[in-house]
């Protein structure tokens, strides 16, 4: 369905077929790109990869602003791992030797480590990851993770039919981005739109249609990351590795 098909469809089911409509083509992209972007992040439905540039001696990576869940960078042709802070700030790595190994025993130094990067923390800001080591040379980064769709344009006039964006998740899901959209605009607070039945009878289909989508996408599955749980006795305040008084069974 390209956006002025869905436009259409929209018009279709609300009976705003007249030569002046209630609602404007601009309310009707302006709900329909919100929920899109609502399906996109419930489902985990679009993955999406960006080369960024990268400078020597840069400490920082500036995500792609459509960005949400980021699953890895691979920086010169090296993949690095998302990684937390409390990983690394109580010792669970260093660089010594040119080798990455596990540390319990102490805290590592890695916020002033320079050398190839081996990691990006990714909780330490909300658009940019940390490199670990931060480079100390250039290069270039391809950023891969689950992104939100660009907003739905369709210019009616036809005079810029090259700036037109059509719904970006899966074909089979345009149904469910219609009874998405239906469902905002009868939800909107406008004596002549505002329709709570109708609105209800669409919340259903689109509860069950994501539903549905993220049971197909396994979206559970994509969510998944890579947590490393603390050694059993170690000490956060001391940043070492306490004995346990449990007795061997």
């Amino acid at each position: 369905m390209t956006t002025q098909e869905l436009i259409a469809a929209v018009r279709a089911r609300m009976d705003d077929l007249t030569s002046v409509p209630l609602v404007s083509t601009a309310l009707i992209l302006e709900q329909a790109s919100l929920t899109e972007t609502e399906f996109a992040l419930k489902t985990l439905s679009l993955y999406g990869v960006t080369t960024i540039s990268v400078v020597a001696g840069a400490k920082w990576l500036t995500l792609p602003s459509n960005l949400f869940v980021l699953k890895t960078v691979i920086f010169n042709g090296n993949q690095l791992r998302p990684i937390s802070t409390s990983e690394l700030d109580f010792g669970y790595y260093s660089f010594s030797n040119s080798l990455t190994s596990e540390n319990t025993n102490r805290f590592a130094s890695w916020r002033e480590a320079v050398g190839v990067p081996r990691f990006v923390v990714n909780d330490m800001h909300a658009s940019q990851v940390r490199f670990v080591p931060y480079t100390s040379n250039a290069g270039t980064a391809d950023v891969e993770g689950y992104i939100v769709p660009a907003k739905l344009y369709f210019d009616e006039s036809g005079t810029h039919p090259e700036l037109t964006v059509n719904p970006q998740i899966p074909v089979v899901y345009h149904e469910i981005l219609l009874a998405g959209t239906l469902l905002r605009l009868f939800m909107l607070l406008d004596v002549d739109v505002y329709n709570q039945g109708i609105a209800q009878l669409y919340n259903a289909l689109w509860v069950q249609g994501v539903q549905e989508a993220q049971n197909n996408l396994r979206t559970n599955l994509r969510r998944q990351v890579r947590i490393m749980d603390l050694p059993m006795g170690f000490a956060y305040d001391a940043g070492t590795k306490q004995v346990s008084n449990e007795q061997p069974t």
